[in-house]
């Protein structure tokens, strides 16, 4: 393995170490060097998936890794990866949190579940013990006496957000709001907008890097940076609203016509029927509502 990964992917990257001094000659390896470590996983990724998985291998009887798996898969079964609530529930990281009325607060998010709701109602315990994965903060494992159950995050989307993205926007949030405890989601809604930009930019997919946190990273940051601080939950669909006064004054505009009228398809669709007749373009009624 490690003979393969010399001849045949270390010979292409600049910067390489050589096995001996001898070997190295006077090759300069730390002024040629020029991958970050990023980079260098997604080659090793690369190198793995796309090429050593798929050429012949004398220990398989000249066959390629790829092929060989997939001969024995239909032989034998295969079981299926574990998901990741039983990863999280088996190795995630362990801490002690306090249940509230929203639910566990845990990295600046409120997480819950049909579970803790219930246990809120029924119980009076209040310290829970839960388990995190950062590589995926969308959700947290609860236990319930021998079980853990899932519980999502609140009112916001944080499936595949690994914690160190998150911490570096939360810090940022941080930054420019110190006289807050409370923040607001739309804080929240744009930081996970600039995850998801640089995640999409990012050329690591594996979950492999120089990304992976410790349990005593986790518990410090949990204590350090999101203690005391959580985000304020976003108002109910449908919740009464006051009265309008003037600013919910219910008026028309002819300003608006421009962008009310109809498709050429709709203009060709009212020509060819004969026995319809056209119906006068009225007004759009607006709302301006107080925000």
């Amino acid at each position: 393995m490690f003979g393969t990964i010399n001849s045949k992917l270390l010979t292409r990257i600049y910067g390489r170490a050589f096995h001996n001094p001898k070997a190295r000659g006077d090759y300069d390896s730390e002024g040629r060097a020029v991958l970050d470590d990023d980079e260098l996983a997604r080659i090793l990724t690369i190198f793995f998936v796309d090429f050593y998985h798929h050429n012949q291998h004398t220990g398989l009887d000249f066959k390629t890794p790829a092929n060989s798996w997939l001969e024995v898969e239909d032989k034998y079964y295969v079981n299926a990866p574990p998901d990741r609530h039983t990863v999280r529930s088996a190795v995630g990281i362990e801490m002690q949190r306090k249940l509230s009325k929203r639910g566990i607060d845990v990295f600046g998010n409120y997480y819950t579940c049909p579970e803790l709701q219930a246990f809120w109602h029924a119980s009076s315990k209040r310290q829970m013990r839960i388990r995190v994965d950062p590589h995926d903060i969308g959700a947290i494992s609860v236990l319930f006496g021998e079980i853990w159950v899932t519980a999502d995050a609140l009112d916001c989307d944080l499936d595949g957000v690994h914690m160190s993205s998150w911490v570096t926007e939360f810090r940022a949030i941080k930054a420019h709001n110190k006289a807050e405890s409370e923040l607001s989601s739309d804080l929240r809604d744009r930081a996970l907008k600039n995850i998801d930009a640089i995640c999409h930019k990012a050329a690591l997919r594996a979950g492999i890097g120089p990304h992976d946190l410790t349990k005593e990273q986790v518990l410090k940051l949990q204590k350090d940076l999101f203690h005391g601080t959580t985000f304020k939950p976003r108002p109910e669909i449908g919740a009464p609203v006051e009265e309008l006064g003037l600013m919910g004054t219910r008026f028309e505009t002819a300003t608006a016509l421009e962008g009310s009228k109809p498709s050429r398809e709709q203009i060709a669709d009212d020509e060819t029927d004969s026995n319809e007749t056209s119906q006068p373009i009225t007004k759009p009624t607006w709302n301006l509502e107080d925000k």
